[in-house]
């Protein structure tokens, strides 16, 4: 029996189909007779390996290790009886027994017996391991799949990811959890504070007052017109119950009403209660007498002024001041005032200078009513009189003062000299004297504004310029005394102080005409 071919066999020939149950007799393949006989094995012999084994590869295990002493002496005796050297050059002593042998030859043939059972139990276990390095498959399917180390560590991985997962799902809980408590209590906290401070306001004229000094004064208007606007809707049809309930979860409510502080006075004041968790405001009692009272108080608040700028600046014009003349200052102090909310820290910007030919000089120090409006604004003397200076800027203040400085601003523009004087040459010379004019008067001031030394340029012969177009005379004289001209005659004159007049002159000049052109077309 030749073991090394057999084992060579079984390393080259793997078996990939390896079947988990034990054939039973007469399931032997043909196939599998066939190899273990090419290997000097009988067909007697291989097939009861097949028979008692699970696959050829352990079948020829078997048959090398239990040689078939009837079969394999005949088979290899020769026609004297003698014995076939084997492939390692050893000789099978078990073919040699006969009958006719006496005891002290079979003695010693059964102990060449026993020498090589022992060398063949040491080969086949060599071949055992050979195979096992190899990697050859000896077992089923199912049991090296079981045991497969891949297999095994990602289980391993995927159970410890679950675990993982499964607490990082708990810690989020909590977590959220946690923070759904703080603010809970932070949102508790405020509304007690909320309340605190409210109970501090006194009715509805607290509440206006409170809006005014604490809040801009765009949004307190706002804040007005939308609780004017649902308060007259609910007036108008107060049977239906749908306008007389309020969402505060909405945006605009929510921005305009919720987070003012006294906004939510007024609306108690007006007959509102807080339902639902304070969800939602609801007027259940309309009192028609009580609403219009409270009503007649908010549009008081609403059409005044946040400052008493307005009336300071009223009070200049009955003084005389030119409507331009205030036109500038305003513009000058609606500049100077957001320079200071800007940076309300910076000295500079918080002081004007007073001497000659300064910008206090041009804009305000003509008139004691605009003096008078600076000081209202907290201006004072510093420096025996050479500045005017804010100390402790009230930003809040200043805001107000600045939103009715643009209101102003955008309501005397088209009431000046100079807007009604281009309006009516437009309308009575038509568009191309009108242009003629006006080129020539920003020529005029451009060529000042620009060489302001040249006092030849400071006088304008007013009938030597339009002498082409007299009818445009009058009109002329009156657009360059609306432009801080004196007129002499057929001569008007700069005064060669207010040099910074000019530029708002010019500036003026050019919006007021593009807005007159704009009118005419439409």
């Amino acid at each position: 029996v030749n073991l090394e071919r057999a084992a060579n066999w079984c390393l080259t020939h793997p078996d990939t189909g390896i079947s988990t149950n034990s054939p039973s007799p007469g399931t032997v393949k043909e196939s599998d007779v066939r190899d273990l006989m090419g290997m000097g094995f009988s067909k007697a012999h291989a097939t009861k390996g097949l028979q008692l084994k699970k696959n050829k590869q352990e079948a020829a295990l078997w048959c090398s290790m239990n040689p078939d002493m009837k079969t394999d002496s005949s088979r290899s005796s020769d026609k004297k009886g003698g014995s076939k050297p084997k492939a390692n050059g050893r000789r099978d002593p078990r073919v040699a027994l006969a009958e006719d042998d006496t005891p002290e030859i079979k003695a010693k043939r059964l102990a060449e017996y026993k020498v090589l059972e022992e060398e063949l139990e040491k080969e086949a276990a060599g071949v055992r391991k050979k195979i096992s390095n190899s990697g050859m498959k000896l077992s089923s399917n199912n049991t090296q799949s079981s045991k497969d180390p891949s297999k095994i560590v990602l289980a391993n991985v995927k159970r410890k990811q679950e675990k993982e997962k499964v607490k990082a799902i708990a810690k989020a809980r909590e977590a959220s959890k946690q923070a759904e408590e703080r603010k809970n209590k932070e949102l508790e906290a405020r509304s007690a504070k909320r309340r605190q401070q409210e109970s501090k306001i006194d009715g509805i004229d607290g509440a206006l007052e409170h809006l005014y000094k604490n809040y801009d004064t765009v949004r307190v208007k706002d804040t007005l017109t939308l609780i004017l606007k649902i308060t007259r809707k609910i007036l108008k049809s107060p049977a239906e119950s749908k306008i007389r309930r309020i969402k505060l979860s909405n945006s605009r409510v929510q921005k305009l009403i919720v987070r003012p502080l006294g906004a939510l006075v007024i609306m108690r004041c007006l007959g509102f209660q807080e339902r639902e968790e304070g969800t939602v405001l609801v007027m259940e009692v309309v009192k028609s007498a009580s609403i219009q009272d409270h009503l007649g108080k908010i549009e008081k608040f609403l059409n005044r002024g946040a400052s008493e700028v307005p009336t300071l600046l009223q009070r200049a014009e009955s003084k005389g001041v030119s409507k331009e003349k205030i036109l500038y200052a305003c513009i000058e102090l609606h500049r100077v005032l957001s320079s200071i909310v800007e940076l309300p820290g910076s000295v500079p910007l918080r002081s004007l200078q007073t001497g000659e030919g300064s910008v206090y000089s041009e804009r305000f120090g003509f008139s004691p009513a605009l003096v008078a409006t600076l000081k209202y604004l907290g201006f004072s003397e510093q420096q025996a009189g050479r500045y005017v200076r804010i100390n402790q800027p009230d930003v809040a203040f200043l805001r107000n003062a600045i939103t009715d400085l643009k209101e102003q601003i955008a309501a005397r523009k088209p009431k000046t000299q100079v807007a009604g004087t281009v309006k009516e040459m437009l309308a009575k010379t038509g568009k191309s004297n009108s242009i003629y004019v006006v080129e020539k008067a920003q020529v005029c001031l451009s060529r000042i504004q620009r060489y302001p030394q040249e006092e030849r340029y400071w006088s304008i012969d007013l009938q030597r310029l339009f002498s082409g177009h007299q009818e445009t005379l009058p009109y002329a004289r009156k657009l360059f005394e609306a432009l801080d001209f004196s007129i002499s005659g057929k001569t008007a004159k700069w005064n060669g102080r207010d040099r910074g007049g000019l530029a708002y002159s010019l500036m003026h000049l050019k919006e007021m005409w593009k807005a007159a052109l704009i009118m005419s077309v439409s």
